[in-house]
């Protein structure tokens, strides 16, 4: 009887750590890779819902993957003090939050018995008891983190031994026979985790904070890092 194994894939984690390495991730490959290493015929793709990237729903469903949507909610503004001049300002923080864990766990437990083995994509140690009660049931055919840094010490302990990590499977990856869609990478995804502030700054008038990504170092007058700001 073939093997009916499901992954259960953390898409916010998988994406931010592989933006963070600046390793590409060909999303259509590492399907065709679970399908033929870990013989899995379901794969679900947990990841917060945003209208304008429908785009990129489309696309991952397209390659094989079924989506599992929260909504995400926009973090509030915050007030900041202008490191150039002084001043209080009120920010637009462009980051979006989306927390799937709950439900990346349900689905586990919901379906343990329609599959025969789980694969859990993630780093994140809030499924160390997921991973510990796969493992007592004999469900866990594997942990596969997108990356060994910053990947949870209570996620790799509970796993047992049965953990991998993508990152260090790239070649094996991108080299497996699939689905010929192979140009699609992580890029597709936009980076909606970092945070941007837009302040006008009296002291230079003609001049105006721009959306300024935290991993810049923009050191012009009115172009500071966003890190750069405190707080009120």
């Amino acid at each position: 009887m073939p093997i009916n194994n499901y992954a259960f894939i953390d898409g916010n984690n998988l994406h931010l750590t592989f933006i963070g390495l600046g390793v590409p991730l060909k999303y259509d490959k590492l399907l065709s890779y679970l399908k033929k290493r870990h013989n899995v015929t379901t794969a679900y793709y947990f990841i917060g819902r945003i209208p304008q990237n429908q785009h990129i729903y489309d696309t991952l469903t397209s390659f094989g993957y079924t989506l599992k949507f929260r909504d995400v909610t926009k973090k509030k503004n915050k007030t900041v003090i202008c490191p150039a001049c002084g001043k209080t300002f009120q920010i637009e923080k462009g980051r979006t939050k989306c927390d799937c864990d709950a439900d990346l766990a349900l689905q586990v437990i919901g379906e343990i018995d329609k599959y025969d083995k789980a694969i859990i994509i993630s780093s994140d140690g809030d499924f160390d008891n997921l991973v510990k009660r796969l493992n007592s049931l004999d469900k866990l055919d594997m942990v596969l983190a997108p990356s060994k840094k910053g990947c949870s010490h209570l996620l790799s302990s509970a796993a047992r031994g049965r953990i991998a990590f993508l990152d260090g499977l790239i070649d094996e990856i991108e080299n497996i026979e699939g689905e010929p869609y192979g140009t699609e990478t992580h890029k597709m995804l936009p980076r909606r985790d970092i945070p941007y502030y837009i302040i006008p700054c009296p002291r230079f008038p003609s001049q105006h904070f721009a959306p300024v990504h935290t991993c810049n170092l923009l050191l012009a007058p009115c172009f500071l890092p966003a890190q750069s700001l405190r707080r009120a």
